[in-house]
């Protein structure tokens, strides 16, 4: 809700314009995959996407493990037809293609009056927040990605690497500069609807220091939320619109997410969570009604009870570990014993 006392913001997760979502750009069709969440996204001060990978016509791809993704440059036509206010670019894809991805996202964002917060041509440049300015309030949005490929250095462009000292300083330099500060977390296990422990830890931690509310997304998948010391913890928000065509199921959690809307203003903040899925062929995104979202606000109620109970969390984590462990060291070819 937009009231002149305070400042919302609603924000979407992973957004990824890989097949068969690259349909839809030049198609003339960019603003119909939203209209169905766009009265929900209209509702909010600020309108904030994690665009998860980088926009670029050249640039070369990256020695790294998993895919390289991008989109073209005229890709931006589809944030914009969203009526995105900011990218979030910290993430693992973002410096898929190198120094020349990261610089043609910043100048296609640049280019269309969307601000991004998160990557940069620089260290320094990825740490910088996007303030928002509204109301007569001001809101530090704040992005860091757990380290993967692609990361920042001093004068090496990329998206910026998780530090916890570094994020605690930046954090607590937004407080003194700002009204409120978002911060919003890249990172967890993919396709895991339960965080690991140490990033519940990490997460309260971002608050115990300064934020206002933490925001993650990485995994793939929906996981819960809580309100620690008053403040909202987004665990995962799961995919806005990512295609995957070996995915053709569309019950697939893939295809579900939530978008949360933080209200900032004299008190706590205040969180409304809005679940939505959206089709494989990557057409449309479709709130979820009726029984439907009954069903989606009970999930994350069983995920978010997980998240309160550190017995519980420590075991889901375990097991999850014992499952995904011997896969994985199989990739690695190193042998499980």
């Amino acid at each position: 809700m937009k009231t002149a006392d305070t400042l919302s913001v609603i924000a979407a997760g992973d957004l990824s314009t890989r097949a068969p979502v690259d349909s839809l750009i030049g198609s003339g069709n960019e603003t119909a995959v939203f209209r169905d969440v766009r009265q929900v996204l209209e509702r909010a001060d600020v309108r904030l996407v994690n665009l998860e990978n980088p926009l670029t016509d050249n640039g070369k791809p990256i020695a790294k493990a998993g895919p390289n993704l991008r989109g073209p440059e005229s890709a931006v036509l589809l944030l914009q037809a969203g009526g995105f206010d900011a990218a979030v670019l910290a993430n693992n894809h973002m410096g898929d293609f190198g120094s020349e991805g990261v610089r043609s996202t910043l100048a296609a964002l640049d280019a269309h009056g969307i601000g991004h917060t998160g990557a940069g041509m620089t260290l320094a440049e990825a740490r910088r927040p996007w303030i928002a300015r509204r109301n007569g309030l001001t809101l530090a949005v704040l992005a860091s990605t757990e380290n993967e490929f692609g990361t920042a250095r001093d004068k090496k462009p990329g998206s910026n690497g998780f530090d916890m000292r570094r994020l605690c300083m930046d954090i607590r330099q937004a407080r003194r500069d700002f009204d409120f500060v978002l911060v919003v977390m890249h990172g967890g296990n993919e396709h895991n609807p339960v965080p690991a422990p140490i990033v519940v830890d990490r997460y309260r931690t971002l608050i115990d220091i300064g934020a206002d509310a933490v925001i993650g997304m990485h995994p793939h998948c929906p996981q819960g939320y809580e309100v620690y010391e008053g403040k909202p913890i987004v665990y995962s928000t799961g995919n806005f619109l990512f295609g995957n065509v070996s995915l053709p199921d569309p019950q697939n959690p893939w295809y579900y997410g939530y978008m949360p809307h933080i209200v900032f203003g004299d008190g706590l903040p205040q969180m409304t969570i809005h679940p939505y899925r959206f089709s494989p062929d990557g057409r449309l995104i479709c709130l979820l009604t009726g029984v439907e979202k009954k069903h989606m606000m009970d999930y994350l109620g069983v995920l978010s009870s997980y998240i309160g109970d550190p017995v519980r969390l420590k075991r889901h984590y375990e097991s999850w570990c014992a499952y995904k462990g011997p896969g994985s060291s199989r990739r690695l070819r190193c042998e499980w014993p």
